[in-house]
């Protein structure tokens, strides 16, 4: 029943999974606005994979986001403005944005948890001894 990065990648069409060498499963894709949106996972199964995407999804503030991303490419250092020189400039346009990689969050957690719902885990739900 070990969740593999095939299996990932049937679940997360159109997300970029990468296996690293501990195990983890670092997930990325872009924002409507073009933001990075990075997740690294953790788990043996597709159920543990998709509790570690919930996290995600329950950790993160929209509002927050946007805030942060405002703050340092108008107040930040000179590196967070370097940093964040491509990044919308309008706090409205950010919190759009933000709002959407909440979704986008959520669309992980939510089809993580289907496939493994629907046996993808293993392909297989009877108990072998």
């Amino acid at each position: 029943m070990k969740a593999t990065r095939e299996l990932i990648e049937k679940a997360l069409p159109g997300w970029e999974v990468v296996e690293d060498e501990d195990g983890e499963f670092d997930i990325s894709s872009h924002s409507p606005a073009g933001e990075n949106v990075f997740m690294s996972l953790v788990g043996d199964t597709l159920d543990d994979i998709a509790r570690s995407a919930e996290d995600y999804y329950n950790d993160f503030d929209p509002q927050d986001h946007a805030a942060q991303i405002y703050h340092a490419k108008h107040y930040g250092t000179e590196d967070e403005k370097r940093f964040y020189a491509g990044a919308l400039g309008d706090l409205e346009d950010l919190l759009k944005d933000a709002k959407a990689i909440d979704k986008m969050y959520y669309s992980v957690y939510q089809n993580l948890s289907k496939a493994y719902e629907e046996g993808q885990d293993d392909g297989d739900d009877s108990e072998q001894e």
